[in-house]
């Protein structure tokens, strides 16, 4: 998303592989290397951010949404939000709308999906042990 976003703007000028074996090889170097724009890895790496979330909130304080559910049930997952934050539903008009969409191409060549599935293995199941989630369709290709 984060690369189609920036090739669209034009601020990306490589190949989505390109890119992405061009942060590989930097976190080889640095793992823990982040550029602001162009980490289009390095921000799936939801787990370091929920942990670093669970330290500063308390439990009560955060709800997490997948996005998926977001997108299935969009009235249902507002409710959610609602009701974890105390508010009253009926004062809210809710017109489900698309913002930031775009055109994405799924077609990833097998060795770049592969790295990508393995790179990211631990992580998905470290944010279903965090969230008590079931990720399985993270995990397919």
């Amino acid at each position: 998303s984060q690369w189609n976003m920036e090739f669209n703007r034009g601020d990306e000028s490589r190949d989505f592989r390109s890119a992405v074996q061009a942060e590989l090889e930097q976190r080889t170097i640095d793992p823990l290397w982040q550029h602001r724009v162009f980490s289009y890895l390095s921000r799936g790496f939801y787990s370091e951010q929920i942990e670093r979330f669970q330290r500063t909130f308390d439990p009560h304080q955060l709800l997490f949404i997948k996005y998926e559910d977001l997108k299935k049930a969009p009235e249902r997952q507002l409710m959610r939000i609602f009701d974890h934050i105390g508010a009253s539903p009926e004062a809210y008009r809710f017109a489900p709308t698309e913002l930031n969409a775009g055109s994405y191409s799924t077609d990833l060549d097998t060795d770049i999906r592969r790295r990508l599935q393995a790179l990211f293995k631990e992580d998905i199941q470290k944010v279903e042990r965090l969230l008590d989630w079931d990720l399985e369709e993270w995990k397919v290709a």
